[in-house]
């Protein structure tokens, strides 16, 4: 196990807070009445917004969904809880999981081509309102990315900074935001990211300090455990929220620059054995789908709540 050092930071300046928000916009398409749009949003649950997802296309950014774009479009709609809360900070998600790593490699794999790409999407962020970027990439060097994509990330990131600070100076206004989400497994981690060197350039770091189990898994895990638990070994003992921070932090990235991902929904599984329930248990797939987000191993913190109801069983946070 890789041992983590001690490191020293002085907390006496105080950092501005920051709880930031993911708004996904394929959340339209979930089943009555939970259907969730942009201006369903409250304009004052979060500071900073990440409208999820765009999509690189060759050297741009571009929308995912039919009604991101145009007059009374999502992007529209989320700009205009502006209106209520001027203080909010909307940035533009690029990237996901179902995106894919291939067209992040074919911008990164060629100076030019990132050049061509910070500049089309300080373009494109300004032409729709966004107060920034947030790059979400899964992940460099990994997921059908080449190795190299890891240093080739640390100079997209670079190349980004370079062309939003310039924008900013030239128009005397503060530069657009930079971000990242960014893994929290280890092995993820040491694939993906120079971590001291993009840590610079970023004003925030977004960890995704879950998922770090699910019903890919052949037994039950806690997809947010906090710790570890006795008896872990190997890669498991690196998959929960302290090792990740932890980590993350002895590496370079300054802790007032990590924003600590909550996934506030449960991962459930299909058991092997009615006699096993409990957390390492044997599992055989995932749980049954939810009513409203229709995804076999994911329930929605209000599904999880059914569940709870149905079977009669208390919870504190229903």
């Amino acid at each position: 196990m890789t041992m983590l050092q001690h490191v020293s930071y002085d907390y006496s300046v105080v950092q501005p807070y920051k709880r930031v928000c993911y708004f996904t916009n394929w959340a339209q398409y979930r089943t009555a009445p939970m259907t969730f749009k942009a201006d369903d949003v409250d304009p004052f649950l979060c500071t900073h917004i990440m409208y999820a997802f765009g999509k690189v296309v060759g050297n741009t950014i571009d929308a995912y969904e039919w009604n991101d774009k145009g007059t009374g479009g999502q992007y529209e709609k989320i700009m205009n809880l502006r209106s209520v809360n001027p203080d909010l900070k909307i940035l533009l998600a690029i990237g996901g999981w179902t995106h894919g790593t291939a067209p992040f490699t074919a911008v990164v794999d060629d100076p030019n081509d990132m050049a061509a790409f910070a500049n089309n999407a300080l373009a494109y962020l300004k032409t729709y309102g966004f107060d920034g970027l947030d790059l979400d990439w899964e992940y460099p060097g990994g997921n059908g990315s080449p190795p190299e994509d890891k240093q080739r990330f640390t100079s997209f990131v670079q190349k980004l900074r370079q062309v939003f600070d310039a924008d900013g100076v030239a128009n005397n206004r503060a530069p657009l935001l930079l971000t990242a989400a960014v893994a929290a497994g280890k092995s993820t981690i040491d694939k993906a990211y120079e971590i001291d060197l993009i840590s610079k350039e970023l004003d925030f770091i977004n960890l995704m300090s879950y998922d770090l189990h699910g019903s890919w898994e052949a037994t039950t895990g806690h997809h947010s455990a906090l710790f570890g638990r006795a008896g872990e070994v190997g890669t498991a003992a690196y998959m929960n929220v302290d090792y990740a921070v932890n980590y993350w932090i002895n590496l370079g990235a300054p802790p007032e620059k990590l924003v600590l991902g909550m996934g506030l929904y449960g991962r459930s599984f299909t058991l092997s054995s009615s006699s096993n329930t409990g957390v390492g248990a044997p599992a055989v797939g995932a749980g049954a789908a939810g009513t409203y987000t229709g995804e076999a191993g994911l329930l929605a913190y209000y599904e999880a709540c059914n569940v709870f109801q149905s079977f009669q069983l208390r919870s504190h946070f229903c």
